[in-house]
């Protein structure tokens, strides 16, 4: 079975309700994106980086589910999911020189990304509801 055969009975991507406990179906949109969060930041409510000297900031600003469909070898649902996601770094000095090495940062950053701060994403991850956590989590393999 392919992604394009999942058959009709298969839960909307979208859809806004939710049937049975989290670990008798797949993830929200919401509980994907809180995953995908938290494998950002942990156990923080932040989404930052910060040391003396500079710190940056990752923001989410768009995220939609595509579709899930059981994982063929482990455990969850392998879901595909459109991100777009900023990285912005700062100064935590407070003076011209720790602004310029933030300003450089961010440029050879953006650079790096294709000459874009912020780029939509078509991502495939696995996500698996962690009963010890009591939430979804997300898996790169």
């Amino acid at each position: 079975m392919t992604r394009s055969d999942i058959p009709s009975h298969q839960p909307s991507p979208t859809a806004k309700s939710v049937a049975g406990p989290p670990h008798a179906r797949e993830p929200t949109e919401e509980e994907m994106q809180a995953a995908v969060k938290f494998s950002l930041h942990g156990d923080s409510e932040s989404l930052e980086i910060n040391n003396p000297l500079n710190g940056a900031s990752i923001s989410i600003d768009k995220f939609e589910k595509l579709n899930c469909e059981l994982h063929k070898v482990r455990p969850g649902y392998f879901c595909d999911y459109i991100i777009l996601a900023s990285f912005q770094f700062h100064s935590n000095e407070g003076n011209a020189a720790g602004n310029q090495h933030a300003a450089a940062m961010q440029a050879l950053y953006d650079l790096l990304n294709g000459g874009s701060n912020a780029r939509e994403k078509v991502v495939s991850s696995r996500f698996l509801y962690v009963k010890s956590k009591s939430q979804w989590m997300k898996f790169n393999d």
